[in-house]
């Protein structure tokens, strides 16, 4: 029971760059870049350990599914940001499924203000996707643009 917006299983994603503002030319430009990528990294294993809230307990807004660190998930996030031109992140790559969303202000009426549930998801994904979100009143929208086979 608690005061959530539960994240549609279609729009579920781990997400390997933050998001980039990016015009139709650099979108296709980025589509052809990272097509260099299919078929050869292979298939990436992912073990999530835990639902938590996040992203601090200061100032909770999600409720997420934490993954264990993955040494073939952060090359390919290397991969793509080099490839891409990009500035490697000054924070450290924390793999992470955002679950359910809520108002910072909601979280005076949770029953638990401390959520720490282990659990024990074994995931693999054989592909990357180039997701376009769109902000909306009722929540984000994600529309897949591109899909690169990496196997």
């Amino acid at each position: 029971n608690l005061p959530v917006r539960w994240i549609a299983e279609e729009n579920l994603h781990l997400t390997l760059l933050s998001p980039i503002d990016l015009d139709d030319n650099q979108i296709v430009e980025m589509i052809e870049k990272l097509q260099t990528l299919e078929g050869k990294v292979g298939q990436i294993k992912i073990k999530f350990n835990r639902i938590s809230l996040g992203p601090n307990r200061w100032r909770p807004r999600l409720v997420w599914v934490e993954g264990e660190e993955s040494r073939k998930l952060l090359e390919l996030k290397n991969n793509i940001t080099q490839i891409l031109g990009l500035q490697k992140d000054k924070r450290p790559y924390f793999a992470h499924l955002t679950i359910a969303r809520f108002r910072p202000k909601d979280y005076s009426n949770f029953p638990i203000k401390n959520l720490e549930e282990k659990v024990d998801w074994r995931e693999s994904a054989d592909s990357i996707s180039i997701i376009q979100s769109e902000c909306l009143l009722g929540g984000a929208r994600y529309t897949n643009l591109a899909e690169i086979k990496l196997i």
